[in-house]
């Protein structure tokens, strides 16, 4: 199969554009106006790159179940939605430990 770097770019930025939709609709579903990330957050306000953490792993968890008990039975939905949902909250422990790590270290 022939399989450029072009190719891969235009999937990824295909991917990229729906992950941002995702981000988007599921923000104003959980966060709110002001943070858009306040339920990730609130799973642990001192280290709230945690809460994303814990949902990356429940997102893990979901893609182990299909690869281990059902490969034969994958509901491609299911797939995509748990592997979008996997994206996304690495992008958001990324974000989160960042902004830890640029506050003042008093404030920390």
């Amino acid at each position: 199969m022939k399989y450029t770097i072009d190719d891969l770019e235009k999937d990824i930025s295909d991917i990229i554009t729906e992950l941002a939709e995702i981000r988007k609709n599921r923000g104003k579903r959980y966060g709110t106006e002001e943070d858009t990330l306040a339920n990730v957050r609130q799973a642990d306000p001192l280290e709230s790159w945690r809460g994303a953490y814990v949902n990356a792993c429940e997102c893990i968890h979901r893609l182990k179940r299909y690869f281990l008990h059902h490969p034969e039975a994958i509901d491609n939905k299911d797939f995509e939605n748990a592997s979008k949902d996997l994206v996304n909250y690495a992008l958001f422990i990324l974000i989160l430990r960042r902004q830890k790590c640029e506050k003042p270290q008093d404030t920390l």
